[in-house]
């Protein structure tokens, strides 16, 4: 059944990338203009098209135009600082249309709109659970921090934070493996049932934060049961007027408790279409003080490197982003158990995500693959090596051999103290259809993971195991008036293997399928 699991996992991978890209578009325009309630036109309005995602930006003269829209029904959504934003429907057919948007001015930041709680973008009062979204000055603040200390205060959210390096969200009492923590709609995998484990991200490029409070697992599966914190980091710019050819964002800050200091260099810019981005941080932070002294463990050194690419289209739009993260820290914990040590940890973490959207007359096709890998090293002392178990040095045991000598760590080093390898592959496939008789629309998907967790050290954690997991969901939504109903359904089929480890006392594994029903509410934050 495994080997079954296994095969299907790689048919859906290899479809999703030989999936043909070429599409035919149709010559309809949408021209517009953003006025106020005394006719005078806005400039520098965004103008978002929430079925395809598409987006741009008024002029001088208050005027914008969207080339080549398939016919059909559309939602557009203007927003602009100092405005109330407003949201209109269209229908497009075979000539050119126009529009109109006429804004009331309003002393609320209403600038915000949310992708994770629904299939198409939305605003708050459209979404059926509570939801925070955090951007410009929210972010700005908290530069140099940790990624989730901007959370800290949302209501019904706070940090579970260990030194000046580790801090993952709490949602409602639920942390750990009970919050959902992505970046652009993907899965964040860095063995997040610690204490110690940090949600592995840069605070320096970082759009926004969506943070929904509540059940989520239509399409994120059980685990998100607390809530669901989705990062949307900074990438290549796609669409939109008044984008450079190419730009440059310099940060820096310092912090006088700790002596960090932290700097971000950013470069940024889009080609007739093609856009690119790359940037690079670090910081680096040193004891943190207390009136009765210096607390200490609680150093730490880390680096960022993250580059995307993307086209935008008539077709649609892709684009790829890579990101790695580098960071060393001391542990901050009990003294009295260990007095005089040292603990030290090594956290690598890589991720790439390759994301596409194509626009049918049918509706719109979003695909997602990603690859992420992570390792955790933890010693007890920096300048202590533990005596080494025979079974490690076994030439039979399973190692990591080839990873280890790509990054440069000699045979003995390797299996001191805690060593996790995690690697994570992720593919998703989802459809949005066009409304059906003008009232129901919805979302058909399918998700496929496959994980690997390798323990090597003198001080396994958790045994070595591996997981496939294939689900197939679709969600609709029907809307009547001011009245809308949702209704989903979820199947996931999961292979689990477990590896014998005889430290942790865990005898082998295989095979073991997981079945789970259940039945619960349902509404569009699950998608």
């Amino acid at each position: 059944m495994k080997k079954q699991l296994y095969y299907y996992f790689r048919i859906f991978l290899f479809s999703i990338l030989i999936f043909p890209i070429s599409i035919l578009a149709l010559d309809v325009t949408l021209t517009g203009i953003v006025k106020d309630k005394n006719g005078n036109s806005i400039s520098n309005v965004k103008i978002i098209v929430q079925e395809s995602r598409k987006t741009t930006i008024t002029n001088e003269k208050g005027e914008f135009i969207l080339n080549h829209v398939p016919p059909g029904k559309y939602t557009l959504v203007a927003i602009s600082r100092g405005y109330q934003s407003e949201t209109i429907s269209i229908t497009i057919g075979e000539k050119d249309e126009k529009t109109q948007f006429t804004l009331l001015e309003s002393s609320l930041d209403q600038s915000a709109i949310n992708v994770t709680a629904k299939s198409t973008n939305s605003d708050f009062l459209t979404a059926p659970q509570p939801i925070t979204v955090l951007s410009g000055r929210q972010l700005d603040r908290q530069r140099g921090e940790t990624a989730m200390s901007a959370i800290n205060n949302t209501p019904g959210v706070s940090n579970l934070t260990t030194g000046s390096g580790t801090s993952k969200p709490i949602i409602r009492g639920l942390t750990g493996q009970r919050v959902l923590v992505m970046t652009d709609g993907i899965r964040q995998e860095e063995q997040q049932f610690g204490d110690d484990h940090t949600v592995e991200l840069d605070s320096f490029n970082i759009q926004k934060i969506e943070i929904i409070r509540g059940p989520g697992s239509l399409l994120y599966g059980s685990d998100a049961l607390g809530g669901i914190v989705n990062v949307i980091r900074d990438k290549a710019p796609l669409s939109g007027e008044g984008i450079p050819k190419m730009a440059g964002i310099f940060n820096s800050n310092s912090y006088s408790n700790n002596k960090q200091d932290a700097g971000n260099f950013a470069i940024y810019g889009n080609l007739n279409g093609f856009g690119y981005r790359a940037s690079s941080n670090s910081r680096k932070a040193g004891k943190i003080t207390t009136p009765n002294g210096t607390l200490r463990n609680t150093g730490m050194i880390e680096k960022n490197q993250s580059a995307s690419i993307g086209l935008d289209g008539d077709w649609g739009n892709f684009y790829l982003d890579s990101f790695k993260r580098e960071q060393t820290q001391d542990l901050l914990d009990n003294p009295n158990e260990n007095p005089g040590a040292t603990v030290s940890q090594k956290l690598l973490h890589e991720k790439s995500h390759f994301h596409s959207f194509f626009i049918f007359s049918a509706g719109n096709l979003e695909l997602d693959f990603s690859y992420q890998r992570n390792n955790r090293r933890e010693i007890e002392s920096k300048n202590k090596l533990l005596p080494i178990q025979d079974i490690l040095l076994d030439k039979n045991a399973e190692v990591l051999d080839k990873s280890f000598q790509f990054y440069q760590v000699t045979s003995k080093e390797k299996y001191q103290g805690l060593n996790l390898f995690l690697d994570t592959t992720t593919a998703d496939a989802k459809f949005h259809h066009k409304p059906i008789f003008n009232f129901l629309k919805g979302t058909i998907g399918i998700s496929g993971l496959e994980q690997r967790n390798k323990t090597i050290g003198t001080e396994p954690l958790i045994p070595s195991y591996g997981i496939i997991n294939i689900a197939g969901y679709f969600l609709e939504e029907l809307k009547l008036g001011s009245l809308t109903f949702s209704a989903g359904i979820r199947g996931d089929k999961r292979s689990v293997d477990i590896r014998n480890n005889q430290t942790l006392g865990v005898s082998e594994t295989n095979q073991k399928l997981l079945y789970d029903n259940r039945f619960h509410r349902c509404c569009m934050e699950d998608l």
